[in-house]
């Protein structure tokens, strides 16, 4: 039985909406691949972003010493504080997901719309996360600085604990058994909320950047933005694909876009009616058929991504694989 929370956390439609057959879908979607893809191989034969700009045009000076001052910082941390408190109220609500906002909240309110608040804005849940707000409130209670932890982080971990918790996270959307529940969902974020204080905890305040799902979805998104800060720390208005032109690559990142890709894959794939039959009938529990799928889909698009990586290596004159060169 489909909940509202589900509805929201999957829009309001589908692919049956649409005035047009799956075969016309398909080949619709198949020719956009196939021109897209042959026009930037033709047309675009030489870098045109510069990675390294420290351009654009700097935003008024109000605006920046507004975004740069600490009592707006400290607003923005206390905002994301209240949310996440409104938040916990939720979850100690009524058990009727119908009149509970929670599951709507994290599917809908932050994970739907982090996307285009970071296109617009930047990266703008490292400045509400409420558990980094946490961590930094509990080190200046004891006098500590907030970038040194117990031990140092090791060095390549990358983004590799980010891919990890985002895996998490999309299996809770995509898979778990009633993932609308608050019970699951309190479960779920007292994990997140432990793994992600108790590594701060650990190696420091730098943990959030390697190891936040949300923060790391935020971040990469928040790359195309229009407003960014130039090398040498200036707020500036640019263009933004400069700002994605400019995104380095770290162990993990790689790991990261392909389960993005891949969970929205298999969101898309498990409504099909063949998937939903096949998971009627094989006799399995549905969050082993559900684990299964969104694991040998995301394996798919890391198989696609190096066949194809490899082939643009080969065809490359340098040789390389672009942005991307490993994971």
């Amino acid at each position: 039985m489909t909940t509202p929370a589900t509805v929201l956390a999957h829009g309001v439609g589908g692919r049956q909406d649409l005035p047009i057959t799956l075969p016309q879908l398909v080949v619709a979607a198949a020719l956009t691949l196939v021109v897209t893809f042959v026009a930037l191989g033709l047309l675009w034969r030489e870098p045109r972003l510069d990675r390294d700009a420290v351009g654009g045009r700097p935003v008024p000076r109000w605006l920046a010493r507004l975004i740069d001052a600490p009592a707006f910082r400290w607003a923005l941390r206390g905002l994301g504080l209240l949310a996440a408190a409104w938040f916990c109220l939720g979850l100690l609500g009524g058990p009727d997901i119908a009149d509970n906002p929670t599951a709507g909240a994290l599917y809908v309110l932050l994970w739907v719309g982090l996307a285009p608040l970071s296109l617009l804005l930047g990266p703008v849940w490292r400045a509400l996360n409420p558990l980094r707000t946490v961590h930094l409130l509990a080190t200046l209670a004891l006098r500590r600085d907030p970038d040194r932890g117990l031990r140092e982080l090791p060095p390549g971990v990358g983004l590799w604990p980010a891919a990890a918790t985002l895996f998490g996270f999309v299996w809770l959307e995509l898979v778990a058994p009633d993932r609308a529940t608050l019970p699951v969902i309190t479960a779920w974020l007292a994990a997140y909320a432990v793994v992600l204080l108790a590594g701060a905890a650990l190696f420091g305040a730098a943990w959030f950047d390697h190891a936040d799902p949300f923060e790391t979805y935020s971040s990469l998104i928040g790359q195309l933005a229009p407003i960014g800060r130039a090398a040498d720390g200036v707020l500036v208005w640019r263009n933004p694909l400069d700002g994605i032109a400019g995104l380095r690559p770290r162990p993990g990142l790689v790991a990261v876009v392909i389960v993005l890709l891949g969970s929205t894959m298999y969101d898309s794939l498990s409504n099909a009616p063949a998937w939903l039959r096949f998971g009627q009938e094989n006799g399995l529990h549905p969050a082993a058929t559900g684990s299964g799928g969104l694991v040998l889909v995301i394996a798919a698009v890391a198989v696609a991504y190096l066949l194809a990586t490899a082939a643009a290596a080969r065809i490359g004159r340098g040789g390389k694989s672009g942005m991307f060169g490993h994971l």
